[in-house]
């Protein structure tokens, strides 16, 4: 994808194609490259933008769009058939971008990925202490043959 920036767009089922009419509406004027993927999942879609990740934080923090469950930004797309160094050296990158979760949370809709895969991604990304006291959460995200690490852009509360 060049230089864009990949983020999940969580929607209710049967809601999507008006979320992401409305979020792409939003956000032209910031980003007139923007645009969507829908994937076989319902609710479940991905966009491609320029913006960062603080610029459309702002934006869906202070624009709510009706319907929108999550916005998930991507900080690191994976490989289930990667080996562990190099899946060290691309977490090793996102540690340096103030990454600071406290939970690591795993959304499996695609092909099951591998306990084995899971939790050495668990185990590499405490290793480079991207869990500790922060505000958010790391989802590892399985979408079809697709593996992202993504962070939540809508605020939660640390006791959930």
């Amino acid at each position: 994808m060049g230089d864009y920036n990949i983020a999940i767009v969580i929607a209710p089922p049967g809601r999507m194609k008006q979320v992401l009419t409305d979020l792409l509406d939003s956000l032209f004027p910031y980003d007139t490259t923007i645009r969507s993927e829908t994937t076989e999942y319902l609710g479940i879609a991905l966009i491609y933008t320029k913006l960062s990740r603080k610029e459309l934080e702002k934006f869906v923090n202070n624009f709510p769009i009706r319907n929108l469950i999550d916005i998930r930004f991507v900080i690191l797309e994976l490989k289930p058939d990667e080996n562990i160094l190099e899946i060290r050296r691309k977490i090793s990158r996102v540690s340096r971008k103030n990454i600071e979760a406290y939970r690591v949370l795993i959304k499996n809709r695609g092909r099951r990925l591998s306990k084995r895969f899971i939790n050495l991604l668990k185990n590499v990304i405490r290793e480079y202490n991207l869990c500790c006291e922060g505000r958010e959460r790391i989802y590892i995200e399985n979408i079809g043959r697709r593996v992202f690490l993504t962070v939540s852009l809508f605020p939660k509360k640390i006791s959930q």
